[in-house]
């Protein structure tokens, strides 16, 4: 009886045993998988762009916007080894008039309801291609923002404020929707800590690369290819004013400098020859073009101010004036040469 008891035991020993050294090899080599993945992962640079960020703002979730938009096709571009997102609008006019980019104005997308997407049909109708890229935040300070397909339905159709400052719309397409759930509820929107831009030649230098990466999608059929920039984007976009080939005429809309930056803009509109017309409202945010429109100090011999567009529908207009005006200024160069 004794060693037939022995043996059992003998035997469960046994089955113990090498339960636990095949229980203890499995955890070592899971271990040594999770070990290899983490070394993967600290290798991966998070960014190999001159910038060196981790992730730029966006006034809205750019995965969203690419299924969610007016446009008749979206792309991506390469700027600075980041992605970003560019809307496309197909001439549909009898004529072709040649090609459009449009800078929206800070913290507004290349879709937004307030003048870019009104503004992009009439221009594609009357016979233009039109390229919209939504442009990253500039160097508003470090937040936590939400990151959810939701941002672009929060930006209201723009009946609440027909005007914003850069400021206001940047600050308002960034701060994150109030907390209506319990104090002790798991929060519905994942938070991320989005990067900044750490100072303006930085964000120059991006949007510089971006309006060139545009360009290059450009398929041209005529000699036209217009830059509009809308509020602060304006001032982003003179330095491409001034250095590229391929920019036939601007077109500048509400014009405003960016929020830190109160230098004249001598230096800026030194060196521009190209043809100009500006949609001028008379606001503060516009003072430093004003001035230097006024003095003359773009040196192209076709320019043009508008001051009375703006009088009683301000830039919150969705009819098919800001197209036209702009559609006939170009015809009428055409027709002088």
């Amino acid at each position: 009886m004794y060693p037939g008891i022995l043996k059992i035991l003998v035997s469960t020993l046994k089955y113990l045993l090498l339960t636990v050294i095949l229980f203890s090899s499995q955890l070592l080599f899971q271990r040594e998988i999770f070990s290899a993945e983490n070394n993967i992962e600290e290798k991966q640079p998070g960014n190999t762009g001159e910038l060196n960020l981790t992730k730029l703002s966006w006034p809205v979730n750019l995965d969203h916007l690419d299924k969610n938009n007016s446009s008749d096709e979206s792309l991506w571009v390469d700027a600075k080894n980041e992605k970003v997102l560019v809307l496309k609008y197909r001439s549909k006019g009898r004529k072709q008039r040649g090609d459009i980019i449009i800078l929206p104005a800070q913290g507004e997308n290349a879709d937004h309801p307030r003048v870019v997407r009104p503004l992009s049909v009439q221009l594609s109708q009357l016979g233009w291609n039109v390229l919209i890229p939504t442009l990253p935040l500039e160097d508003y300070p470090e937040k936590l923002i939400p990151e959810s397909p939701n941002e672009i339905d929060n930006q209201s159709d723009g009946t609440e404020d027909n005007n914003p400052t850069s400021e206001s719309a940047s600050s308002s397409a960034t701060q994150p929707p109030a907390d209506t759930t319990a104090e002790n509820s798991e929060p519905t929107v994942p938070m991320v800590q989005k990067t900044f831009f750490p100072d303006a030649k930085s964000y120059q230098d991006f949007v510089s690369q971006l309006i060139l990466e545009v360009i290059a999608q450009v398929e041209p059929t005529t000699n036209n290819l217009v830059m509009i920039g809308l509020q602060n984007s304006s001032y982003w976009m003179l330095n491409s004013a001034k250095n590229s080939r391929r920019i036939t005429q601007v077109v500048l809309i509400s014009p405003q400098q960016p929020k830190n930056i109160n230098e004249p803009l001598v230096s800026d509109f030194e060196g521009q020859y190209l043809p100009l017309y500006t949609f001028i409202e008379n606001s503060e945010g516009s003072s430093a073009f004003i001035d230097a429109l006024d003095k003359k100090l773009w040196q192209s011999d076709i320019q043009r101010m508008n001051r009375n567009t703006f009088t009683h529908y301000k830039i919150a207009l969705e009819d098919v004036r800001i197209a036209k005006i702009i559609t006939g200024w170009v015809e009428s160069q055409q027709k002088s040469n």
